[in-house]
């Protein structure tokens, strides 16, 4: 129910806020130039939305970000778990655990919810196993493995080397081409006021540049 809401809410406020915005040009205070981009030569042509399941403004922001996908099916787009420190690890295998188990449809605003909602703190590797083990649509056995397997530690290398090249210093942010971030507190910040269609035109607008 709660991501019906925000679904409609969102959908309304793009429609109307897009007529109101179409025509401005991205400011130089509402994006973030990356000054050393060395070693994101592989994130070029996508954007990267960089989360934790821990941040609730991550969590307000995902239902935008899934219009956004749906309306722009031309940008490749993904998801990367922010690790700051070793603290934010255990979220991120969950990420990438539900992800190689095609899970995430069905499950990733689940575990949002779980925090957020119902508050439960799911941030040690105990605590996602319990809620992964009483989760009916989990094969626990499959997800356990995945969880503690070579291919999901080498993602969270990834994701920690990702998170400082990107030089991002919280979430959610987007990176895009692996050379711009932008994300809700910069449209803020310029705006007097968050729109998720500001921001999506920002992020078009950037991914063209």
């Amino acid at each position: 129910m709660t991501k019906i809401i925000k679904c409609i809410f969102f959908i309304f406020f793009i429609q109307f806020s897009s007529v109101l915005l179409s025509t401005d040009t991205v400011k130089q205070d509402e994006y973030i130039l990356i000054a050393d981009n060395k070693g994101l030569e592989n994130e070029r042509d996508q954007v990267i939305k960089f989360f934790s399941y821990a941040c609730s403004h991550c969590y307000a922001l995902d239902p935008f970000i899934e219009i956004f996908k749906k309306n722009n099916n031309n940008i490749n787009f993904k998801y990367v778990p922010a690790i700051f420190s070793d603290q934010m690890i255990p979220l991120a295998k969950l990420f990438f655990t539900l992800e190689t188990m095609n899970l995430l449809p069905k499950l990733h605003e689940s575990v949002y919810e779980v925090i957020h909602v119902d508050k439960k703190r799911i941030f040690t590797d105990k605590k996602i196993f319990k809620w992964a083990e009483e989760n009916e649509l989990i094969n626990f056995v499959e997800f356990k493995k995945i969880y503690d397997s070579f291919d999901t530690n080498n993602k969270i290398l990834y994701a920690k080397n990702l998170t400082i090249k990107s030089q991002i210093t919280g979430t959610p942010y987007l990176m895009i081409n692996g050379k711009y971030l932008t994300g809700p507190s910069l449209i803020s910040k310029s705006n007097g006021g968050f729109s998720p269609a500001r921001l999506e035109q920002v992020v078009k607008q950037l991914y063209k540049k």
